[in-house]
Order: C-alpha cells, then sequence, then structure tokens
C-alpha cells in the first residue's frame, strides 16, 4: 500500500521549498509535454469541428437545393433546376446525389481521423499522468527517508559530541532508515529514468503518431474533391440547358432587376398581348342577344348603341328621337352591315373614289329655291351651309357607294393622278407600321443593355 506521507507534504506546501531529489530532466519533459498536449487538444477541437462544419455544407447545399425545387414548381426552369426525379439531371438531383456520397465519406471521417486523435489523447495521457502520479509517490517516500536518516545523523552526532555512547535501539533505527532511504532513492531514480524517457518518445517522436491521421485526412481531401469535382461535373448540362432556355426568352446575364425598378410596364412585361376587359367578361349578353365586344372582327354593335364606355362596360342603347311632321324616317342599317363595314378599313384609293363620285355641294341658287318654298317656317342664316337648328342633323352613310368600273373616265383620270404623284417622289403610307404596344420605341433599343460588373 503506497503511504500519502501527508507529513511531507504539508512541510512542502508550508515551507515552500522544493525537493532536491526532483529530476532536472523529468521536469524539462513534463513541461514539454504539457504544451503538446494542449496542441493535441486544440486539433482535436479542430478536426470536431471541420467535421461539423463538412456535414453542416452538405446540409446545407441539401436545403438550397429544396428551396429550388419549390420555387421552380411549374415554372419552365423545373426540369433543368429543381426536379428531383432519379433519372434527371437537374441543380437538385446533382446536390442531391453529392449529399449522400459527403454524408457517407463524413462518418469515415469522424471514424477514423477525429476518434483516432480523441484517442491518442486519451492514450498518452493515461499512461503518463499515471507515471507521473507513480513517480511523484516514489519521491515523496525519499524525501520521507531522507529527512529521517538526517535527523537521525543529528541525534546520533549529538550524543557523540557529548562523550556519550550511542544506543543501540539509536544504531538500529538509523540502519534500517538508511536501507529504506537507499531503496526509495533506487526506485525513484529507476521510475524517474523510464518517465523521462516516456516523455521523450511522446514529445520529440510524437510525428509517428501524427503520421497516420495525416495520411488518411490526405485521402479523405482527395476523395472528397474528387466526388464533388465528379458529381459538380454533370453541371455542365444544367448550365447548357438554362443558357439555351436564356437565349429562347431573351434573358440577359445580368438579370432585370433595373428594368423592373423602373421601366414602364407596357415595355417590361413579356407576357402574352391579349388583356382582356375588366368587368363581366369579353360578351355580353344584350337585348339583341349576343354582342362580341371584342374579336377578331372588332366592333359588332347593334343599332342605336355605342360602344363600351370604360372597364369592360356593355353597349347602351341610345334612345331615337321623335320624328317631326316635316321630317323623313332615317333607315338604319343591320349589325351585320355594320359589323361588316366595322371590319374592312378604307384604303386611301378607296377615299379617293368615294370622294371624286359623291354628289357636287349645293349651289346658292338651289338652296334659295328650298327657302322659299319654307320661308313661313324655317329662318335662313347669312351662312348657306348652315342647317336648320330645330332639323335633326343626318347620320353619316353606314357604307360608302360602290366604286366606279375600272374602266370609267373618273377611275383612269384618279389612277393617272396617283402615278404621277408617285412618279414625282410622294411615298404612299407605311401600312406596315407595327400596332405591337410591346415593340421598343423608335430610334432605340427600349432597354438599357446590362453590364457585366466582373468584367476586366
Amino acid at each position: 500500500m503506497v503511504k500519502a506521507r501527508v507529513a511531507t507534504r504539508i512541510k512542502e506546501a508550508v515551507n515552500g521549498k522544493k525537493s532536491t531529489n526532483r529530476s532536472i530532466d523529468l521536469v524539462a519533459l513534463t513541461q514539454r509535454y504539457n504544451v503538446m498536449k494542449k496542441k493535441i487538444n486544440r486539433l482535436a477541437t479542430a478536426l470536431h469541428k471541420h467535421h461539423s462544419l463538412i456535414k453542416e455544407m452538405s446540409n446545407s447545399r441539401l436545403n438550397v437545393a429544396a428551396q429550388i425545387t419549390d420555387l421552380t414548381e411549374g415554372s419552365p426552369l423545373h426540369s433543368c433546376g429543381g426536379s428531383l426525379e432519379d433519372n434527371s439531371k437537374s441543380y437538385s438531383t446533382i446536390h442531391q446525389n453529392l449529399s449522400k456520397k459527403i454524408n457517407g465519406y463524413s462518418d469515415k471521417y469522424q471514424q477514423f481521423v477525429v476518434e483516432y486523435v480523441m484517442e491518442w489523447d486519451k492514450v498518452i495521457s493515461t499512461r503518463i499522468n499515471s507515471g507521473l502520479r507513480t513517480t511523484d509517490t516514489l519521491r515523496r517516500d525519499l524525501d520521507h527517508y531522507q529527512r529521517k536518516v538526517e535527523e537521525l545523523h543529528i541525534q546520533v552526532n549529538k550524543s557523540l559530541a557529548k562523550g556519550k555512547m550511542v544506543e543501540d535501539k539509536t544504531k538500529e533505527k538509523l540502519k534500517r532508515n538508511e536501507e529504506k532511504y537507499a531503496k526509495a532513492k533506487e526506485s525513484y531514480n529507476k521510475a524517474a529514468r523510464d518517465m523521462c524517457m516516456l516523455l521523450e518518445e511522446t514529445v520529440d517522436r510524437g510525428w509517428k503518431d501524427l503520421h497516420p491521421i495525416l495520411v488518411k485526412m490526405a485521402q479523405f481531401d482527395m476523395t472528397l474533391a474528387g466526388e464533388e469535382s465528379k458529381s459538380l461535373a454533370e453541371m455542365d448540362a444544367v448550365v447548357t440547358a438554362l443558357k439555351a432556355l436564356a437565349s429562347n426568352n431573351d434573358i440577359k446575364a445580368a438579370g432585370r432587376l433595373k428594368e423592373i425598378s423602373s421601366q414602364e410596364v407596357s415595355v417590361l412585361c413579356t407576357g402574352t398581348n391579349d388583356v382582356p376587359s375588366i368587368g363581366n367578361g369579353e360578351e355580353a349578353s344584350t337585348q339583341w342577344g349576343q354582342a362580341s365586344v371584342y374579336g377578331e372582327s372588332g366592333y359588332s354593335l347593334p343599332p342605336g348603341s355605342v360602344a363600351p364606355q370604360g372597364m369592360g362596360g356593355f353597349p347602351v342603347q341610345v334612345q331615337e328621337e321623335e320624328i317631326g311632321p316635316r321630317q323623313t324616317p332615317i333607315p338604319m342599317a343591320s349589325a351585320t352591315l355594320v359589323s361588316q363595314i366595322s371590319s374592312t378599313p378604307m384604303s386611301t384609293s378607296d377615299m379617293l373614289n368615294v370622294a371624286s363620285n359623291s354628289a357636287p355641294a349645293p349651289t346658292l341658287e338651289q338652296i334659295d329655291s328650298v327657302a322659299d318654298r319654307g320661308s313661313s317656317q324655317l329662318v335662313l342664316s347669312n351662312n348657306p351651309f348652315d342647317s336648320d337648328a330645330d332639323a335633326p342633323i343626318a347620320p353619316a352613310p353606314f357604307a360608302p357607294p360602290p366604286p366606279p368600273p375600272a374602266d370609267s373616265p373618273a377611275n383612269v383620270n384618279l389612277i393617272a393622278s396617283i402615278s404621277r404623284g408617285t412618279a414625282q417622289g410622294f411615298s404612299q403610307p407605311n401600312r406596315s407600321r407595327s400596332t405591337n404596344p410591346f415593340d421598343p420605341p423608335t430610334g432605340g433599343t427600349g432597354r438599357d443593355p446590362p453590364t457585366n460588373p466582373f468584367a476586366l
């Protein structure tokens, strides 16, 4: 049983004197071992954190891929961005497969690297700490017997100085303690020597214990980088598909955030140009049946109604005026005729034909004759073109008169005059002008070209 040597410990603590039997080499190596142990602890902490970050990075990539899948659902980007089908090569599936491989390698990293360092620290700490405690116990025994032998020598010297004989009991006690002192010194010296050798091997040649995990760390980094490179090389197909999608949809590399922040909606919008009316729908049921407000043939409205008045309203019937005793009823055109007229735009030639074949303006004599017949009821003005204020204004004709025959003199003269105007440099109106409201303005691109912030 190892003795506690409480008295020796108390004296060392009270007096503050260090034992003279301590091995100087053992003290120096112990200090170096403590420094190395701190380094091993820092390495274990760093490896554990690195392993956690590898797992966290893998989970972070997987989370990003999941959000891409959720955001691209139902859009053209889903096939190359967020699809999770087994046979698809999308951004999300590539990262999903890579995450599975990284998780497998990280588990091996935990087993062969992190746990090895922890075991290394545990092994050397257990043995060295135990050896240091044993050596310290042997050193206290040596100090104890050294103190007892010194005290007995002082007692014997005092007796001899007084001329007295040394008692046999004192001689026996001195001899017994000297033997114990010599044995304790031998035991401590052997333990201190062995401990110095162990510390020197652990500290100076500890690189041999670091070598196995350094190999495994290099193998792990190489394997992981290879798997990442192999898996992420499949992103080339994803990039190609995304570039094709951008080319087909006029998507710039710099994005369109600048346009969204300031550009007009009519220029910014890239969707369909068909804008339905706001209200009760595109078709409205009226007392005349179905009236198609917006159609390919233009407006189709019944007689006595007007066009929709903003915000998708229905046609409204206009109340007819009562016919006076001197007025003649004006026949109304049918809805079909109105639709046909409105759906057929008149060209310049048609308008010139109408002007050349229309009735001439009335002369003053004709106007005076009419005024004489109704002088009792009409009040003439100085302007021969003023109409009766009480009489209703006749509406414009619903259709132009038929054009004259091709061989008529008026038509021949009209064609000749148009030809002479063309020969003198008068250009025909441009009929191919675009009516698309989403075309860029004339003379400009319509959008500012994006700038690449990474260009040299």
